[in-house]
């Protein structure tokens, strides 16, 4: 698929992106919608507080929800809250975006996708303008890999 707000280098191996964010356009690896784990982005699936089955298995509402958010270290509250309060019979798609730098993980901000629509949490202070318009650019991206 041909982006409009993208390319990949010449090895193919990662996106070559202008966010407005420097240290994350030359950080992340790929923007993409579902289950990731790579360079610049988790995300995961975060199942409805009813759903108790998995695997064959039955667990108490709840259970299952809660598990996938425990994939966000240190997940800000606002965005548990929110996330909680839209998941009871529906899922939705959390994202993370985040750099590291001398060993400490700088996090962007928070994507949450559910039924096509996206709701940016940022609670950075500092640079917020700068990260706020980043996470804008990848609402796009990942709009456009819906979309298509």
């Amino acid at each position: 698929m041909k982006s409009k707000y993208y390319t990949w280098n010449k090895r193919g191996s990662r996106i070559i992106i202008d966010s407005g964010y420097k240290t994350f356009d030359n950080y992340v690896v790929c923007i993409s919608r579902g289950n990731v784990i790579g360079g610049g982005q988790t995300s995961f699936y975060i199942r409805p507080y009813n759903e108790i089955k998995c695997n064959g298995n039955e667990r108490e509402k709840g259970i299952l929800r809660d598990y996938d958010l425990s994939m966000f270290d240190g997940l800000d509250n606002n965005v548990r809250t929110f996330v909680k309060n839209i998941t009871e019979n529906k899922h939705c798609i959390l994202y993370e975006f985040y750099t590291y730098k001398y060993g400490n993980k700088n996090k962007i901000g928070y994507i949450v996708e559910q039924d096509g629509k996206f709701t940016i949490f940022n609670n950075n202070y500092y640079s917020k303008n700068k990260k706020q318009k980043c996470l804008e650019f990848i609402t796009k991206i990942l709009q456009e890999e819906l979309e298509n």
